[in-house]
């Protein structure tokens, strides 16, 4: 029941969730974070790089940083 109510929330809301698996280093996303990002269901491939070619020119930098050490950048 908890699991429906987040997904109609996420739904309802035109949220995106996503999920990244560090050991594999590939991003899973909600059908939802790939409309977002503008891309069709099943299109997102998973990939940093791909993530990144999506990200705003002048936000490239600090997604990398970010990116680079996702345990510090958590902790602020």
């Amino acid at each position: 029941e908890s699991e429906q109510r987040l997904k109609l929330g996420v739904s309802g809301g035109r949220m995106g969730i996503f999920d990244w698996d560090l050991e594999a280093d590939r991003l899973h996303w909600s059908t939802e974070t790939e409309t977002i990002f503008g891309y069709g269901p099943g299109e997102f491939s998973g990939g940093i790089e791909d993530f990144l070619s999506r990200v705003h020119p002048e936000d490239q930098e600090m997604m990398q940083r970010l990116l680079a050490d996702p345990a510090k950048s958590a902790l602020g």
